[in-house]
């Protein structure tokens, strides 16, 4: 009985061939590879790599916090598609799994700052939330600063949120602008070990330039939209979206 029991148990329990640091940075790949090709699919089957991974480790935080980043990207995709439903859930669900990481690792200053993201999403998705979700997204922001002032995800967070938030409420063009610059500079120093977070450079520039567009500069978009393809030639978003339209929109 108890040998037909431990062999079930065997049977059930899931078996890695590799070190779970090997199988974080396959799921990295794979997110990567979904968000150029802005692939909500692959973005769910990346999902999917690191739930799998979730067995009570040492990395659990980690896990929890790369779940949550798909979960910001799905959100965006759903904002994309207008599906407010889909928006919804995994708006809560990286919500969850990001308090699940800092519950664990407290000092994790991208995962304060994915919070005040997921925040801001749910004032996007109910304006009048703005008066009780504006003040969390600010304090997650805040911590996100003290714990790591030179992040460059924090500013470049930052600095989306100060895009969409109007100037009266602290928001604007002109204070986006600088900490999409802040972040531009600080990735150029970013040393991180290959399984922590760090993703972002070449997309602060499309932000970057999509800022210079509001404010009336094209020329200046367009350089920023180039500097973005100069450090990764296969982002989607400004290769095959922002680039042209404003090419488009200036013949």
């Amino acid at each position: 009985m108890i040998r037909n029991f431990l062999v079930l148990l065997m049977l059930t329990m899931p078996i890695f061939s590799q070190t779970i640091e090997e199988y974080i940075l396959q799921g990295k790949e794979k997110i990567e590879s979904a968000r150029l090709q802005w692939n909500r699919k692959g973005m769910l089957e990346a999902r999917a790599v690191f739930e799998r991974l979730l067995i009570k480790s040492d990395k659990d935080w980690l896990l929890n916090y790369y779940i949550a980043y798909c979960d910001y990207r799905l959100t965006n995709y759903a904002f994309g598609e207008n599906d407010k439903k889909a928006a919804r859930k995994y708006v809560s669900d990286g919500i969850k799994k990001l308090k699940a990481c800092v519950n664990e690792k407290s000092d994790c200053a991208d995962a304060y700052a994915l919070l005040s993201s997921f925040y801001g999403n749910k004032i996007a998705l109910n304006p009048w939330s703005g008066f009780w979700n504006g003040p969390k997204s600010g304090k997650m922001i805040e911590k996100a600063f003290s714990l790591e002032p030179n992040n460059p995800r924090t500013h470049l967070i930052s600095g989306i949120s100060s895009f969409y938030t109007p100037e009266k409420w602290g928001g604007g063009k002109e204070r986006a602008k600088e900490s999409l610059s802040k972040a531009t500079e600080l990735f150029y120093d970013e040393n991180v070990e290959a399984i922590m977070p760090d993703w972002g450079h070449s997309e602060t520039y499309g932000w970057l330039g999509l800022v210079e567009l509001a404010m009336g500069d094209t020329n200046k978009a367009i350089i920023n939209y180039k500097k973005a393809l100069e450090i990764n030639p296969d982002n989607g978003w400004v290769k095959y979206r922002l680039l042209p339209q404003i090419i488009e929109n200036n013949e």
